[in-house]
């Protein structure tokens, strides 16, 4: 089965504080405090409003900019409903557009209808499948590299198995709570070599230069 896209969660180190990884990116997530987080990123949920609403956003523009279009600044609010309907409380998502330009009605009209096919909007309507399995540990996946000097630190994230090594005893070049979370100007590269050397997993190795 072919992979489109993928992220991976991990957290541990300060309650609900989750570091996810992305073929390119690390972003952070937690929870509001009246949900026990401490409100230090946004909330997942958050992400997937801000996810639908920036895609419908880009997915206007795309189109606009094929056409020619001058649109100025498009706004798009995305919010979460809980509405009673007959079959008791149900979840609903309204989008609300602004367009900063005046467009003729025919432009307007035909840029709502690019809105509602965004990838994101068409994900949440339809019946996706989606499965949970506990496995021993995840593909190689994701791999983000770090270099300095002719060295390169090498990571992958899925085979990590949270030892704590890396940052327990090089903190100056490897803190979670950062990012990116390898710092190589933190300590002289054969500080940092040595101690990618007692990572018992395998997710940080060094690669050199020839």
């Amino acid at each position: 089965m072919a992979k489109k896209n993928e992220a991976v969660a991990s957290n541990g180190l300060d309650d609900y504080f989750t570091q996810v990884i992305t073929s390119k990116h690390v972003f952070y997530v937690d929870e509001p405090v009246s949900a026990g987080g401490k409100d230090k990123q946004p909330s997942p949920t958050d992400y997937l409003l801000g996810a639908l609403a920036s895609c419908t956003a880009i997915t206007m523009r795309m189109y606009a900019q094929r056409k020619g279009w001058d649109v100025g600044k498009i706004k798009v609010h995305a919010s979460r409903l809980s509405v009673m309907g007959n079959d008791g409380i149900r979840q609903k998502i309204k989008k609300e557009v602004v367009f900063e330009k005046e467009l003729p009605k025919e432009q307007e009209d035909r840029l709502m209808e690019i809105g509602e096919k965004c990838p994101v909007s068409l994900m949440l309507k339809q019946n996706v499948e989606m499965t949970l399995e506990k496995v021993d540990k995840l593909d190689e996946g994701i791999v983000k590299e770090y270099t300095k000097e002719g060295t390169t630190v090498v990571w992958k994230p899925n085979l990590c198995i949270h030892s704590e090594k890396c940052w327990r005893g090089l903190y100056s070049v490897f803190n979670p709570k950062k990012h990116p979370w390898v710092n190589m100007d933190g300590a002289p590269v054969d500080k940092i070599v040595e101690q990618v050397g007692k990572c018992p997993s395998g997710a940080l190795s060094i690669k050199k230069e020839p």
